[in-house]
């Protein structure tokens, strides 16, 4: 399998396969290891797919090698969600530069120390560009793994209070003397 493109430098999938071994090596992310073996296999990755803390998350990597690769990549990364394939969507674009290197071992050492644009994208919306590194994505997934589950568990405890209140409705409305008494203790004035 020829692992270089035809413009210059790596395939985009191979780059992505590196930069999952990267996050798999300083357990920032749990990659599977079907992806971690795919430079050997035929078909290469598109996408990262890895959990942190439990939460699906999909690396959406793209080469900023061309007018219009942002808005492809966010399309993309909009769609994931759409589709329910991970919490959390994160699309990367990788510098141009990343082009121009040759041989395995320098484009690892190029993911380790190079800054990213990433935009992250959850059910709940979608975050501006920023840049990162490697060792910042850590700190970025962690806030918004905290966020989402926050969410979440209000969330739950909305569904939970509107059952109960649903449930309890029929029990409360058979006694007239009970909505006098609630009336009492929430402090509802008497409708005339």
């Amino acid at each position: 399998m020829n692992l270089l493109s035809q413009n210059a430098g790596f395939r985009e999938e191979v780059v992505n396969v590196k930069l999952a071994e990267a996050l798999s090596k300083r357990k920032i992310m749990s990659v599977p290891e079907m992806i971690l073996k795919s430079p050997n296999r035929r078909r290469l990755p598109d996408v990262i797919s890895a959990t942190y803390l439990g939460m699906l998350v999909i690396i959406e990597g793209k080469i900023e090698d061309s007018a219009g690769v942002r808005g492809i990549l966010e399309t993309d990364c909009r769609k994931r969600i759409e589709e329910g394939i991970g919490s959390i969507i994160i699309g990367l674009l990788y510098p141009q530069n990343i082009r121009s290197i040759m041989d395995l071992e320098s484009l690892e050492k190029f993911l380790d120390e190079t800054e990213f644009n990433i935009k992250i994208f959850t059910e709940e919306g979608e975050g501006d560009w920023f840049i990162v590194t490697i060792n910042t994505l850590t700190g970025i997934l962690g806030q918004v793994y905290e966020r989402l589950v926050k969410e979440d568990t209000v969330n739950k405890a909305v569904d939970s209070l509107q059952s109960a209140i649903e449930n309890a409705l029929p029990l409360l409305s058979i006694d007239s003397a009970t909505e006098e008494r609630l009336r009492e203790i929430l402090v509802v004035p008497k409708s005339e």
